[in-house]
């Protein structure tokens, strides 16, 4: 299992909930855009979690044994 720290971000323009990891600065974006039931729950925050390109698209899609801990906003 791999621990990220992560904080809460804004949602992207069209509606993707965001993280931010503490450590590396990497930003995800959920793909599922937060509807949980399209999702299979693979991640501890549900989500289809992607990391994003420097253009804030979603690239690839995060391994399976993320466990993401949520610090602050």
């Amino acid at each position: 299992m791999i621990n990220l720290r992560v904080k809460a971000l804004n949602p992207d323009d069209f509606g993707r909930p965001r993280l931010k990891n503490i450590d590396t600065g990497s930003i995800y974006a959920d793909v599922s855009c937060g509807d949980k039931k399209y999702q299979f729950r693979k991640y501890n925050i549900a989500g289809g979690w992607h990391s994003t390109a420097k253009d804030g698209e979603p690239d690839c899609p995060l391994k399976s044994d993320i466990n993401f801990i949520l610090c602050g906003s």
